[in-house]
């Protein structure tokens, strides 16, 4: 669960394949807005294909359900794509 006006939150994928090297990995979102995007993702364990993205206080999360993936970048220009994850963003204080 987050929380809107949470600052400082880290959002790890996991892609179960091995991003050495890749030439960029994201994550990209669907907002409850369906605006889409994406935000540039670090590796945390290469071999093991896990990325994260820490959110700070300039990003602005609207209250609903957030849909996440993962987006790799391959340097022979493959692009790996992986499953979405739903992340609801609530107000703070809110059980709905």
């Amino acid at each position: 669960m987050i929380y809107t006006g949470q600052n400082s939150f880290r959002l790890v994928l996991d892609t179960t394949i091995d991003i050495t090297g890749a030439s960029s990995i994201s994550i990209r979102y669907a907002s409850p807005t369906l605006s889409t995007g994406s935000y540039t993702a670090t590796a945390l364990v290469s071999t093991a294909g896990t990325m994260y993205y820490d959110f700070t206080s300039t990003d602005s999360l609207a209250v609903g359900v957030w849909v996440f993936w993962a987006c790799v970048k391959h340097v022979d220009t493959r692009i790996s794509i992986g499953d979405p994850v739903a992340v609801t963003v609530r107000t703070e204080g809110s059980l709905i």
